[in-house]
C-alpha cells in the first residue's frame, strides 16, 4: 500500500469471511431478480482484478421494490454487518443507485452512489435486526452499471475483498513475523529525535528509552534553560536554550555519542 508514502506500508488485517457465496457471478440463482425488471450480462467488463469477470446490471423503470437485485443471507440479530460492492458506469447511461442492508423490503441502512468510469467500492454497514437479512443493489430507473466483487462480512468496517465461487470463504488473519526483533529495531546504534515545544524554560523535563534501569538508557533532559543527554549514567553535553521550541537529537553507538540542537552538533 503506497497511499501515504513512496516506501510502502504493510496492511495487516484480522480474519474475515465473505458470506456471499457468489461474489462475482450475479447471474447465479443465489442472486434474486425481480422478474423482467433487471438483466445481468455476465463477464462483459474488465474488473478491478484485471480479468473479464465484471457483470453489467440493467434495471428497468418502476418502483425500487420492483427493480432490485438482492441476496438473502442468514445473520445474527444485534451484530454489525458490512456489505460492499464495486461499481462502474456504462458510458452514456443512467449511473446512479444505492446498495442497502435490509429486512425484507425495508432498508436498515443504505448508501447511495454515482458510478463513474473508474471502479469504486460502495460500502454500507448496519446492525442486523433479524436472522434473515437481504443485500440490495439497485439503480435509478433505466440505470445501467457494471458490478463486481460483492462482499458481506460480520464486521463494522469493510476489509480487503475476498473472492467466492460457490461457498463462503474465510481469509486468515495477517501475521508479520519478526516485526519487532533486533533485525528491525536496532538497539545498539541509532538516533533518538524529538521536535518539542517546552511549555516553559523552568523546572525539568526528560524523555528517552531505557530497560527499566539507569544502566541501559538514552535520556534527553531539559534542566531549566539547559539541554543535556545521558548515555546510561554518563552525561554527554550541556547546552543552553534560547527558545522553548527545539529540535533535539542524540546519535548513539558504542563509544560514539553526539548531541544535536536545532541542526547543530553541540557535544560528542
Amino acid at each position: 500500500d503506497y497511499t501515504d508514502t513512496d516506501k510502502g506500508v504493510a496492511l495487516l488485517e484480522n480474519s474475515s469471511t465473505n458470506l456471499v457465496t457468489y461474489s462475482e457471478d450475479f447471474s447465479n440463482g443465489d442472486w434474486n431478480k425481480e422478474s423482467g425488471n433487471q438483466v445481468i450480462n455476465s463477464n462483459v467488463e474488465t474488473s478491478p482484478s484485471n480479468t473479464l469477470t465484471a457483470d453489467k446490471l440493467t434495471v428497468s423503470s418502476g418502483s425500487i421494490t420492483r427493480r432490485k437485485l438482492w441476496y438473502q443471507q442468514s445473520t445474527t440479530s444485534g451484530l454489525e454487518y458490512t456489505f460492499s460492492v464495486y461499481v462502474k458506469s456504462v458510458t452514456g447511461q443512467v449511473n446512479t443507485g444505492l446498495i442497502s442492508i435490509a429486512y425484507l423490503d425495508t432498508n436498515i441502512n443504505e448508501t447511495s452512489f454515482t458510478a463513474t468510469d473508474i471502479w469504486q467500492r460502495v460500502v454500507v454497514t448496519a446492525t442486523a435486526n433479524s436472522t434473515t437479512t437481504r443485500l440490495l443493489i439497485t439503480g435509478d430507473p433505466n440505470c445501467q452499471i457494471y458490478i463486481w466483487g460483492a462482499m458481506l462480512e460480520q464486521n463494522s468496517v469493510a476489509s480487503s475483498y475476498i473472492s467466492t465461487q460457490g461457498s463462503a470463504t474465510t481469509r486468515a488473519a495477517d501475521v508479520a513475523n519478526n516485526a519487532g526483533n533486533s533485525e528491525v529495531f536496532n538497539d545498539s546504534e541509532g538516533v533518538l529525535f524529538a521536535d518539542v515545544d517546552f511549555l516553559t524554560l523552568t523546572g525539568s523535563d526528560y524523555f528517552g528509552l531505557n530497560n527499566g534501569t539507569n544502566n541501559e538508557r538514552l535520556l534527553i533532559q531539559r534542566s531549566d534553560n539547559n539541554i543535556k543527554a545521558y548515555i546510561n549514567s554518563t552525561q554527554i553535553g550541556l547546552q543552553s536554550l534560547s527558545s522553548t521550541i527545539n529540535k533535539i537529537s542524540v546519535s548513539y553507538k558504542s563509544n560514539n555519542y553526539k548531541l544535536y540542537l536545532n541542526g547543530f552538533k553541540v557535544a560528542t
